[in-house]
């Protein structure tokens, strides 16, 4: 599924807060830099700036893919994984991520509660420009089906399956100051500013 393609070019819409539907761009580099000052609940996360992981969308609507990314979406959350280590599961998705060759982030969740992964995956981007944004949002689903199942396999974290089917999903900017940076795409720092 994955293999050394530089991902720091990729680009997601990015949001002020989930009510700013007209958004903006950003790249993973700059994505990966953000900080949010400290975890926070659910409705102080609603105002922190969050992307659309799996592209730029008009509306956040998937029929309205205007440019690809290349990234997929793990969320394993607090509610389907009671009494976790944050910060070990962070670890152990890294580490099983990298055994899968993949590139992109893996962050501790804006709440502090939950981790979750942006792994790029170039044969999306591919599968968009032989075939189209339909092909991609099919190739999308099957990619992060793979990796929720990979994840939950050999783990035993419980995945949120719903990200299947959201390749328009918001991500939230987070606090975790130790986010991991999965190789290759480790060409920039992503400590504190």
């Amino acid at each position: 599924m994955f293999y050394n393609q530089p991902a720091e070019a990729a680009t997601f819409g990015i949001y002020n807060g989930v009510q700013d539907t007209k958004g903006g761009r950003v790249t993973f580099e700059t994505f990966c830099k953000m900080r949010a000052e400290g975890f926070a609940g659910p409705a102080a996360k609603k105002a922190l700036p969050a992307i659309t992981v799996g592209g730029v969308f008009i509306g956040r609507k998937l029929s309205g893919l205007v440019q690809p990314s290349g990234f997929v979406q793990i969320d394993i959350d607090a509610k389907d994984n009671p009494g976790t280590n944050w910060e070990a599961a962070r670890a152990d998705v890294a580490q099983l991520l990298r055994q899968m060759g993949a590139e992109g982030l893996v962050s501790i969740s804006a709440s502090g509660c939950g981790v979750y992964a942006l792994a790029y995956c170039p044969e999306l981007m591919d599968t968009y420009n032989q075939h189209g944004a339909d092909a991609y949002l099919r190739g999308h689903r099957a990619a992060t089906a793979a990796i929720v199942e990979d994840i939950h396999n050999w783990l035993g974290y419980n995945c949120d399956r719903a990200m299947i089917n959201r390749p328009n999903g918001l991500r939230f900017v987070s606090a975790d100051r130790a986010a991991v940076l999965l190789a290759p795409v480790n060409e920039f720092s992503i400590s504190a500013a």
